[in-house]
């Protein structure tokens, strides 16, 4: 039975991989559901103000400015669609084993396709699909620490929207979902931990470059990626002797920040190999322990050959 409005519980989004920029797929099996937590993407085109001077009081009619497709998808870092969204972000992954597969993302990858995706509302008495092609995702962001959720935000640049009545495809595939919970966060000088580490922000981004040609369409004429960096924030107790992270900031160091979550037999290890924390003041809040807030920039590692890796172990053969 059609309900009388659109609910979230009834919205699906799907996604599949462009052949060609800007150009939907359509066909059995290209595409994928994915599930979410909260999204924000979409089409829109502001209406902007008109000043016309006439001798009169009487308000201007508004011009629409450019049409545009941004905003954000908040997904949960599970055992298997998360690769799915990996794969937009950094490249096809090296896979190596036979079951469970190891799936490992590096954040130097060239070649990152550009994705069509469909926010549907099939319940409503008029079923809705809002397609959003020519669409590059534009980094992953999250927050890592005792209690967190596991959610991550993925920002999105597209092309263009356009509204349709039915799905391009109505049966999309659906990995079974399993969330990663447990979280673990080292900081280490070598093979030494420094720092028992209570918070850890995440911010890789791929600095989206947008192409804003005078076309005819009013749309964008590309968005590519250009290099990627990786920032965030690391909150520590401070401490003494290899506990203590502050003496080993003040030398000017490298750090290497390894990120793990697990569930079953399934694991996801973010891992940057050098790393730079900033100097920051030391506050006191109250009678509590000491905590120290730093921001921190990973670099190019030439041993390890990557910045940041990924690595995914599940039980999805490919992607």
């Amino acid at each position: 039975m059609a309900t009388t409005y659109a609910l979230g519980t009834d919205t699906r989004l799907a996604g599949a991989t462009e052949a060609t920029y800007g150009v939907a797929p359509v066909g059995a099996g290209l595409y994928r559901m994915l599930p979410f937590s909260s999204l924000t993407v979409g089409g829109s085109r502001t209406l902007q103000e008109v000043i016309l001077l006439d001798g009169t009081r009487r308000a201007s009619n508004p011009t629409y400015g450019a049409p545009n497709v941004t905003g954000e998808v908040v997904i949960a870092q599970d055992v298997r669609t998360l690769g799915w969204w990996l794969t937009r972000l950094m490249g096809d992954p090296t896979t190596t084993g036979t079951g469970p597969y190891v799936h490992a993302f590096r954040s130097e990858t060239v070649d990152l396709p550009s994705v069509t995706l469909e926010v549907g509302h099939p319940q409503i008495a008029t079923p809705q699909f809002d397609v959003l092609s020519g669409c590059r995702l534009g980094g992953l962001s999250f927050q890592t620490s005792r209690d967190a959720p596991g959610l991550a935000t993925i920002p999105i640049v597209g092309k263009r929207s356009t509204v349709a009545a039915s799905a391009i495809n109505t049966s999309p595939t659906l990995f079974a979902a399993t969330l990663f919970k447990t979280a673990r966060a080292d900081l280490k000088i070598g093979a030494t931990v420094v720092a028992n580490v209570s918070s850890v922000t995440v911010d890789y981004s791929l600095n989206l470059d947008i192409n804003e040609g005078l076309a005819d369409d009013g749309e964008i004429e590309g968005v590519e990626p250009t290099r990627p960096s990786l920032t965030g924030t690391l909150s520590s107790r401070l401490g003494s002797g290899t506990g203590g992270l502050r003496p080993h900031v003040l030398t000017d160091g490298a750090f290497e920040l390894l990120l793990t979550k697990t569930v079953g037999a399934h694991s996801l290890v973010y891992h940057a190999p050098r790393v730079f924390l900033e100097q920051t003041a030391v506050g006191v809040a109250g009678p509590g322990g000491v905590d120290v807030a730093y921001n921190w920039r990973a670099a190019f590692d030439t041993t390890a050959g990557y910045m940041l890796q990924v690595t995914l172990t599940n039980d999805v053969a490919s992607y």
